[in-house]
């Protein structure tokens, strides 16, 4: 009932609805076409398929991927979502492209590298709007070889400089302020300053910038421990407060996104 009055009170404040990209690239995990199909299109229904495209990146040398493609391919068309696959050289190369090629189109684009469930993509979505956030990610998990639980190390904690804990991510009950944060889902707002790791740029993100992770979004590159998550209970909320986030200031140089760009492809 909170996620449908949350939906409801945020599709009222956005009326005629938030143009959302996502962007999949798919490198060694065929599986998250497949398992991300459906929540994908649950994804559009609640928020509007018109307002939503899906841009599939397949690598131009995975050969195993064909048929899962197709099934998606179907279901997509069967369920009026604009979409498109491209089978790109460089999946960082092609992410930075689109990105840039789209930014004038999309209030907000999300990277998905992975598995996460439709609801909490939207409460990624609705958070990094209505908090103005940068670029805003959920916590990924992932089990070690001993069963144990990790999260990525690439969440710095905004005062320490040191990486965020999983303890005190899987802990926390409201939105965190970071320097830096990854995860296999990511939504960044379009027109803002932030030098993408991930894509290629050979650094976090810069100062200026307003990052944050979402506790209650949960997401794996594997699509495995995300079920395994799942059994154990560490998608559950645990009393979430959704109130809005108190930015401090974060020390350092805004860059725009012709910047962050022109440095990336001049090296």
């Amino acid at each position: 009932m909170a996620f449908e009055q949350a939906l409801n009170d945020f599709n009222y404040r956005h009326l005629g609805g938030i143009p959302v990209l996502i962007l999949i690239p798919v490198t060694t995990c065929p599986r998250i076409i497949t398992d991300m199909t459906a929540q994908l299109i649950q994804f559009a229904e609640l928020v509007g398929r018109s307002r939503v495209v899906l841009s599939f990146g397949i690598d131009g040398g995975q050969t195993d991927v064909e048929r899962e493609i197709s099934k998606a391919t179907e279901a997509l068309s069967d369920s009026k979502i604009i979409h498109r696959i491209q089978r790109p050289e460089n999946l960082d190369g092609w992410t930075k492209r689109t990105l840039m090629g789209y930014r004038q189109d999309f209030k907000l684009a999300v990277v998905l590298r992975g598995v996460v469930c439709a609801i909490d993509l939207i409460r990624l979505v609705i958070e990094a709007i209505e908090n103005d956030a940068d670029v805003a990610c959920g916590v990924d998990i992932n089990f070690g070889f001993r069963g144990d639980i990790m999260t990525s190390s690439h969440n710095i904690n905004l005062t320490s400089g040191r990486p965020v804990s999983t303890g005190d991510l899987l802990s926390a009950s409201s939105l965190i302020q970071t320097r830096d944060c990854d995860s296999s889902v990511m939504a960044l707002s379009f027109g803002v300053g932030h030098n993408l790791r991930q894509f290629g740029t050979n650094g976090g993100f810069h100062g200026g910038s307003r990052i944050m992770i979402s506790p209650s979004v949960k997401s794996s590159a594997d699509p495995e421990d995300f079920r395994m998550a799942m059994e154990l209970g560490l998608m559950d909320l645990h009393g979430y407060d959704d109130n809005p986030i108190q930015w401090q200031k974060n020390n350092g140089a805004e860059e725009r996104w012709r910047h962050m760009i022109d440095k990336v492809w001049t090296g």
